[in-house]
């Protein structure tokens, strides 16, 4: 076990109201005297291309002065209904949050709150934050490929599945947090690997985060196990349509949690914009996958041309990938200082590395020649 992320974890926990994330930071682009609309955002993994115009247009045609007077539908039936026929489901197996991030609080407080709950890292932090605010016993253990160190990261390790199964043997967790493809590692697991994870915890209801899952190439879920009744699949509308600034994501999960998610959730968190767009989302698959069938080339190219820059970007299976870096925060901020912004992957747990997102060849072109200027011109 390694205790040192825990501690690391504990210790920032009065802190937990301000994570770091990759979106903007107003308050640090206006100290730089930099206007968001000027800044090219690479530390935040969402589909360049999108909207689609499709869902502009839904939205724009809801704002009228009836729909932004009215209260929105609490329950948003009418785009549970149409993600109930998405995934074949009942409407019961799913509820509708207003961002991932959402419910990923409200299932740290439904289910882990005062219990044993692990988390597959490193990852998106904000499954330990949640866990952490509803009190639950925060059961560390590495994904396959890493390992705590004593200098206080993650480092590689030999990708191998048995350290992690040992791990969450010892811990028996009651609760577990999966990121699937993880972010900010841009691994995907297979289903026989997460079958394999799960059968070392077979006691634990795992939570499995796919937000990124339509960016891989070959997609699968783990819905097909809800069933079983001790699995639940967290889903984002907002990544893959470029819908960031709306909010949107769902759960999938048998009743019996969606009813004690739904207890907890507060009234009209999912605005009415949101519903609509989610809706019109849904009658652009098509775009989606065209979209993201032209991002998988772009990030092929965007390696390649870093890869001839001398660069090492690490291998991924979706739409950002990590990139070793000396001093990662000095490189962050001299791009920044060019509208250029990218992730520290620190805030992960990870020294050493960058994690960039892929946008469109002319911006990730930008990036490439920024880098390589910066590289050349560093001191020593």
């Amino acid at each position: 076990m390694q205790q040192g992320w825990i501690q690391q974890r504990e210790a920032t926990a009065p802190a937990l109201a301000s994570p770091v994330h990759g979106a903007v930071d107003a308050e640090e682009l206006a100290a730089l005297g930099l206007d968001p609309t000027q800044v090219t955002v690479f530390s935040a993994s969402v589909n360049p291309y999108g909207p689609p115009p499709r869902i502009l247009q839904a939205v724009r045609q809801a704002v009228t002065e009836q729909n932004l007077a009215r209260y929105p539908d609490p329950e948003c039936r009418e785009l549970r209904q149409a993600l109930a026929r998405h995934h074949g489901l009942d409407p019961t197996w799913i509820w509708v949050g207003n961002g991932s991030a959402e419910l990923i609080w409200l299932l740290a407080r439904a289910l882990g709150a005062a219990r044993q709950a692990a988390v597959l890292a490193p990852t998106f932090s904000e499954y330990a934050n949640g866990l952490l605010a509803a009190d639950a016993t925060l059961l560390p253990v590495s994904l396959p490929g890493w390992r705590w160190t004593s200098a206080g990261h993650f480092a590689p390790e030999e990708d191998d599945l048995a350290p992690v199964q040992e791990a969450l043997a010892q811990a028996k967790p009651e609760l577990v947090f999966l990121c699937n493809p993880n972010n900010p590692t841009g691994r995907l697991l297979t289903p026989q690997e997460v079958q394999a994870l799960q059968r070392a915890a077979p006691d634990a209801f795992w939570v499995v985060d796919e937000a990124f899952m339509p960016f891989v190439a070959q997609p699968w879920t783990a819905a097909e196990w809800l069933p079983t009744g001790n699995w639940a699949v967290l889903r984002s509308l907002t990544k893959d349509f470029g819908l960031s600034g709306l909010r949107l994501g769902y759960l999938l999960a048998p009743p019996s949690v969606i009813q004690a998610i739904r207890a907890l959730q507060p009234p009209w968190t999912v605005n009415r914009l949101a519903q609509v767009a989610g809706l019109a989302a849904l009658e652009e698959l098509a775009w989606r996958e065209a979209s993201l069938a032209r991002l998988r080339t772009d990030g092929q190219v965007f390696r390649s041309v870093l890869e001839e820059a001398g660069l090492c970007p690490w291998p991924t299976d979706v739409n950002f990938f990590l990139l070793p870096m000396d001093d990662p925060a000095r490189v962050r901020l001299a791009l920044l200082r060019q509208g250029l912004l990218v992730r520290d992957a620190t805030s992960f747990g990870l020294a050493g590395f960058l994690r960039l997102s892929v946008r469109r060849p002319a911006e990730n072109q930008r990036l490439v020649q920024a880098l390589g200027q910066l590289l050349l011109n560093r001191p020593g």
